[in-house]
């Protein structure tokens, strides 16, 4: 058999029109390609809803569903590299949102992906102490007190977008780790000046 019936829109297609399904007997989805991204196209919102809320109730099967098939994933995306691409270069905020989500939900995996990688935490580090002698060594508008972290405000151009000048800052540790934060996100950065602002000036925050 080389082609197949779709059964939304009636329509006689060749099997690669069809998604695989190794759940149905001739390994194909019922539905075409096309008929599928129709109806994904019209109902974005509530697959993503639906989505999320699958993920929520089920938090450890992703991870395991991962570790359980490593070729699977290498193939899909060996298979699948211009449609990711394409995705990635046009959710580029969205994916960088959900990733700071994640992470700052899950620091026991930043914790475990530095120990696994200390010669890429290494050369990021090194990135970053590169960017920040080029930025100046601004000296602190407080003195340091026990247990602090010294964090430095971005503060950006308007119109370029770019890291304008930077002020260097003593914050009590909880604060600083409060919010996951880097130089070069922006929305970020917004999120945990506010902060560092808040507590700077006494006003009433609930750590």
């Amino acid at each position: 058999m080389t082609t197949k019936i779709c059964s939304k829109c009636g329509i006689e297609k060749d099997l690669d029109a069809f998604s695989n399904n190794k759940t149905r007997k001739d390994g194909k989805q019922h539905q075409c390609r096309d008929c599928n991204k129709q109806y994904s196209d019209t109902h974005k919102e509530e697959i993503k809803l639906n989505n999320a809320k699958w993920i929520k109730e089920h938090p450890n099967y992703y991870n395991q569903y991962q570790k359980d098939n490593p070729e699977y994933r290498k193939q899909y995306r060996e298979t699948h590299k211009e449609e990711i691409k394409q995705y990635s270069d046009t959710h580029k905020e969205e994916i960088k949102l959900n990733n700071a989500k994640w992470i700052k939900e899950h620091p026991e995996y930043r914790k475990q992906y530095c120990i696994n990688n200390p010669e890429i935490i290494r050369k990021c580090r090194h990135n970053q102490q590169s960017k920040r002698r080029g930025w100046g060594n601004p000296q602190p508008i407080n003195k340091s007190f026990p247990g602090s972290h010294l964090h430095h405000l971005h503060v950006y151009d308007n119109e370029t977008g770019e890291i304008d000048h930077r002020i260097a800052i003593n914050i009590p540790a909880n604060l600083h780790k409060s919010v996951w934060h880097a130089h070069d996100r922006p929305e970020l950065m917004q999120e945990i000046n506010l902060k560092v602002m808040q507590w700077y000036y006494g006003l009433t925050i609930d750590w």
